[in-house]
């Protein structure tokens, strides 16, 4: 009998160890590494951008941006003159904006870079994705509102936050991601017939209003570990900036190339 129920309570917790994996316990949706503040600076922007692009849900994980990052590191090694761009973020990736109505209670608070509120469902809700300060973004006596920055303790997809916070308190008037604007530099990803393909691309000529012109990179990692290359695009000797960025290309013993110094790397112009 006892040996029946020591069974059961083993089974039971079997049970619940599956079920917490399939539904990600605690709102990691099934992400069973995902990223905090313990590992943050542990990757690069520019695989938290890319497993952004992806993520279906607020939190990411760490595993896929780890394979991230272990591609553009060899794509890196073999043409190095890459290093210099980056994927170009859709928002911040570690904050939030929202306005909060004038007269709120703890408006007070939030000015002196607090998050504490007093409202239990906000509370806990900053508590749950790692708030850890509060920037005022601007005030006029001309609104209704004043706004702030939440920033959080780690990179997010901050973008499926965004209808919690706002049914987590009346006292915010607007809550959204604080997006970038113009363009610049990129890098984006997708598979096609089982490879791996990064283009990666440089964009110039007024970039503060979408960039008229674009050098592309694009490079397949096929499954028996080579990369292949073709470039397209805008020709890069209309762009001076690219020319101080990479100035010179030459080939080392290894067979390894290796850029000059970079000078002046600005990723828009």
């Amino acid at each position: 009998m006892r040996l029946r129920v020591v069974c059961q309570v083993v089974f039971a917790a079997l049970l619940l160890c599956a079920l917490m994996i399939q539904t990600g316990c605690g709102g990691g949706g099934g992400i069973q590494n995902r990223l905090t503040r313990a590992n943050n600076t542990f990757f690069s922007d520019d695989a938290k951008v890319l497993a952004i692009r992806e993520a279906s849900g607020v939190w990411l994980d760490a595993d896929h941006i780890a394979l991230f990052d272990r591609d553009l590191a060899r794509i890196r090694h073999i043409y190095p003159y890459l290093d210099s761009i980056h994927a170009f973020p859709p928002f911040p990736m570690d904050q939030l904006w929202v306005s909060v109505k004038k007269g709120t209670p703890w408006i007070a608070t939030w000015d002196t870079g607090s998050t504490t509120t007093g409202e239990q469902k906000l509370d806990a809700l900053l508590a749950k994705y790692d708030a850890v300060s509060i920037e005022i973004a601007f005030k006029s006596d001309l609104l209704t509102y004043d706004s702030y920055y939440i920033h959080f303790a780690q990179a997010m997809n901050v973008n499926a936050m965004i209808n919690e916070f706002r049914a987590a308190s009346s006292s915010f008037a607007y809550v959204e991601e604080n997006n970038y604007v113009g363009d610049g530099d990129d890098i984006k990803f997708h598979v096609t017939n089982g490879e791996k393909i990064y283009e990666f691309s440089h964009g110039f000529g007024n970039c503060a209003d979408g960039c008229r012109q674009r050098h592309f990179w694009t490079l397949t990692l096929s499954g028996d570990g080579s990369i292949s290359l073709v470039e397209s695009g805008s020709d890069l000797s209309g762009d001076p900036g690219w020319t101080g960025r990479a100035a010179v290309i030459r080939e080392t013993t290894s067979g390894r190339k290796a850029k000059a110094v970079q000078a002046h790397p600005s990723t828009a112009h």
